[in-house]
């Protein structure tokens, strides 16, 4: 088994034990990472994260391009694009409303008529609407062989190492 595949192996295992909340987006505003394949070799990764942390959604969305890098059985990648933003979301109070139905029933010579209307009462507080959330955006490049002398080229291997011991 070469190097790379030991180390990718060891990373995935390392992964499955962690409880950080370093996961796959369960959908498209989900919370975690979700990735697109832009052309060969290129891709866009999205990491969004619940609260208000940039350097953390940074490191997890750096961590996902390490993992993308590593299973193409490349060695570094490189960031051409970033962004980042905190989505403070609405911050809404949820309320409950009350509905009830009156039944009146009106009786006369030929018989009773019953009928149901319904009322609306006072509502209580019932919790926070809460979407605070961090998004981070990178587009990467990925590649084999000697790493670029440039600041925004990664090791892939290495990356994942140090970003995974932090967790």
């Amino acid at each position: 088994m070469n190097m790379r595949y030991a180390l990718l192996l060891a990373v995935l295992l390392a992964g499955c034990a962690s409880t950080t909340g370093y996961q796959r987006a369960s959908g498209a505003n989900g919370y975690g990472y979700s990735d697109t394949k832009l052309e060969e070799n290129r891709y866009r990764i999205e990491y969004r994260l619940r609260g208000k942390n940039i350097g953390q959604a940074q490191d997890y969305a750096l961590l996902r391009a390490a993992e993308l890098t590593m299973a193409a059985d490349k060695d570094w990648f490189s960031v051409v694009d970033r962004d980042s933003a905190l989505d403070e979301g609405d911050n809404r109070r949820l309320a409950e409303i009350k509905t009830e139905r009156r039944i009146t029933q009106d009786c006369g010579l030929l018989g009773c008529r019953t009928t149901s209307t319904p009322t609306y009462g006072a509502g209580s507080s019932i919790g926070r609407i809460d979407r605070d959330s961090t998004v981070v955006v990178v587009e990467i490049l990925l590649g084999e062989g000697e790493k670029p002398g440039n600041a925004n080229a990664y090791d892939a291997a290495e990356l994942a190492g140090n970003v995974r011991s932090r967790m």
